[in-house]
């Protein structure tokens, strides 16, 4: 490291753009300060001339430094050490400087050069070229109606990139400031760098909060969450609307007021008026499995576009992208009893497919709290508008059913049909001594022991205990009953416990291994809805 730093020196200190910290002293390994910074720099920029007939070393570059603005927005003063985020701010701001160049002649003059600066000599030494424009495609789509490029690839204003590292396609119909190189080897040009410019405005509305939209009349009416007020935003004259990722031709005002989901609107040249509404339709469904292929989700119920699978297809102008967590994933990773929610776009050649991080779960309905959402064991739940959401007139207040969450947390489904117990045989019950009021219950669910721990309180044939009342209780009622349909939350914890009907005769049987029976006088077969506990000694 200190042979590269001493050829660096050499060269700077023969060009007059460093001197040391005295007798040719050189530190580099040392802090650097704000004004020997600003010195290298406006040494570099030519302005040194100028700077020593401005009183020189610190005061003079300082001087010319902030006359040139390229002490803008730096947090420090001189003589502090400069910071890594300050210096990146004091290169940004000297990238554009018009350098002073010196010619020789009869005499030395010198000419401000507006065609020269640190950010030209950047491109011409890289083979680098800035440009700004609107993006007007990606492999999803294209926003002038023509094909949408091939996966890693861009349109800028018609002209296609290479995306080379950046997210560029993420900036569709945005104005972008952009790096490309273009060199002989290459088919077409590859981007460095991909920024959005500060002409663009975004405004993200969710699907509840649309009024109405009006596209001839260029409004769209919502509400304002924070303040709950309504609000109209306006519409450019030749708006185009960007449906699950594809551009929409002859768009209506039903298109952009989706029910689950939501919109952006973007205006990109600020005129104040929007030139793009993004809308995301969203529907959600639940896994039933994967096909023998690995390629295809098998849903459990049919979309509302008589979609009753999600298939995954090598097309070259077919998108197909599944992610959890903000995370892409693949087919095999989605799990039966998965929640997924799709964008499709009205081709079905795009499918935008998120799986939801929430398990589900079964929960006592607590309260129904109007049209927009449930509460659940004392905490309330956000209702999706989801096409495939069962009617809420089948749930009643004080019974359990399971529930299933969408990736924002919001219930799009629930199962009317069955609560989702299992059968557990109570072998003993277990409170822990101290402060703690913790009860844990030891119980043969499915053939295996388990211990369920229990805290706060339990619920035992409708009833809701405490934690020592539920002790009391299981350990009295385990003298008659040790049968119970066991319910527990999502994180496992034992929820309720329930007394099983039982019809006929109960009581110890002799088991008839030749009929698969329970002797008594009247045999009870073991059929495969029967439970069957193996009780360990």
């Amino acid at each position: 490291m200190r042979v590269i730093a001493s050829s660096c020196i050499n060269l700077l200190y023969n060009l007059g753009v460093v001197d040391g910290t005295g007798d040719r002293t050189f530190t580099p390994d040392g802090n650097v300060t704000l004004q020997q910074a600003a010195k290298i720099l406006v040494s570099v920029l030519g302005f040194d001339v100028v700077a020593e007939n401005a009183g020189g070393y610190p005061a003079g570059y300082l001087s010319v430094a902030a006359q040139k603005r390229m002490l803008n927005n730096i947090t420090v003063e001189a003589p502090s050490d400069l910071t890594r985020a300050d210096a990146a701010v004091l290169l940004y701001n000297s990238l554009d400087v018009a350098m002073l160049e010196r010619t020789f002649g009869d005499k030395e003059e010198f000419t401000v050069s507006k065609d020269s600066t640190l950010r030209s000599i950047r491109e011409s030494v890289l083979e680098v070229a800035k440009g700004k424009g609107i993006v007007t495609a990606n492999h999803s789509t294209n926003l002038n109606g023509g094909e949408p490029t091939r996966a890693g690839y861009v349109e800028i204003d018609g002209e296609r990139f290479d995306m080379g590292e950046t997210t560029a396609e993420k900036y569709l119909g945005m104005e972008i400031n952009y790096y490309y190189r273009y060199t002989q080897d290459e088919a077409v040009p590859v981007l460095t760098s991909a920024v959005p410019t500060k002409n663009n405005t975004m405004l993200v509305i969710d699907g509840e909060d649309i009024i109405s939209a009006n596209l001839p009349g260029r409004k769209l009416e919502y509400i304002d969450p924070e303040t709950d007020e309504d609000e109209t935003a306006s519409l450019d004259a030749a708006v185009k609307v960007i449906y699950n990722g594809k551009l929409l031709v002859g768009a209506g005002n039903v298109d952009v007021t989706p029910s689950y989901g939501g919109i952006e609107l973007l205006d990109n040249n600020n005129d104040e008026a929007y030139d793009y509404i993004i809308v995301h339709q969203k529907e959600s469904a639940i896994v039933e499995k994967l096909d023998s292929t690995n390629t295809r989700i098998i849903l459990k119920d049919a979309m509302s576009n008589g979609l009753k699978s999600l298939e995954e297809k090598t097309d070259k102008d077919y998108v197909f992208r599944i992610t959890k967590g903000g995370e892409e994933i693949s087919v095999t990773d989605v799990q039966s009893g998965d929640v997924v929610t799709v964008e499709i776009s009205r081709d079905q050649r795009l499918m935008l497919i998120e799986v939801s991080e929430h398990a589900p779960f079964v929960g006592m309905v607590s309260q129904l709290d109007g049209d927009d959402s449930i509460t659940i064991d004392g905490e309330e739940y956000a209702i999706a508008d989801n096409p495939a959401l069962p009617d809420r007139a089948e749930l009643k207040v004080g019974r359990e059913y399971e529930f299933y969450l969408d990736a924002d947390g919001k219930i799009v489904y629930f199962d009317t049909e069955t609560t989702k117990y299992n059968y557990g045989y109570l072998i003993g019950v277990n409170q822990k001594s101290g402060i703690s009021s913790d009860v844990q219950v030891k119980m043969v669910i499915d053939n295996r022991v388990e211990i369920l721990q229990m805290k706060d309180k339990l619920r035992i044939d409708s009833v809701s205990y405490t934690a020592p009342e539920a002790a009391a209780r299981l350990e009295a009622t385990a003298k008659e009953n040790r049968v119970f349909l066991v319910s527990r939350s999502a994180a496992g914890e034992l929820k309720s416990l329930e007394s099983p009907k039982i019809y006929g005769v109960s009581g110890n049987k002799r088991y008839n291994k030749k009929y698969n029976a329970f002797s008594s006088a009247y045999p009870f077969r073991i059929t495969e809805g029967s439970t069957v506990f193996m009780i360990p000694d």
